[in-house]
């Protein structure tokens, strides 16, 4: 297996949960892994509105490859409860 060429600028990692949870739990330890294994992780927190606001701001940032969000359940069960906002 070949590692691709590390980004020059941090990766991004949205976490929408809140601080101190199982899933903020996992996505430190995960930034952590890859931050040691390949390329700098910024972890940022935006949580609030079931995971919409972080999500969202990873679906409106530059299409540059340097920003992901760290997922749960609630990515796919979000669409069928909420009206979520228009990404164009």
């Amino acid at each position: 297996m070949r590692l691709l060429k590390p980004p020059a600028k941090p990766i991004r990692l949205v976490v929408p949960l809140a601080p101190g949870g199982g899933g903020d739990l996992v996505a430190r330890l995960m930034a952590q892994k890859i931050t040691s294994l390949w390329v700098s992780l910024s972890s940022l927190k935006q949580t609030g509105g079931s995971t919409i606001i972080g999500t969202e701001l990873v679906a409106r940032s530059q299409p540059d490859g340097l920003h992901t969000r760290h997922g749960d359940g609630s990515h796919g069960i979000n669409p069928s409860l909420y009206t979520l906002p228009s990404i164009r």
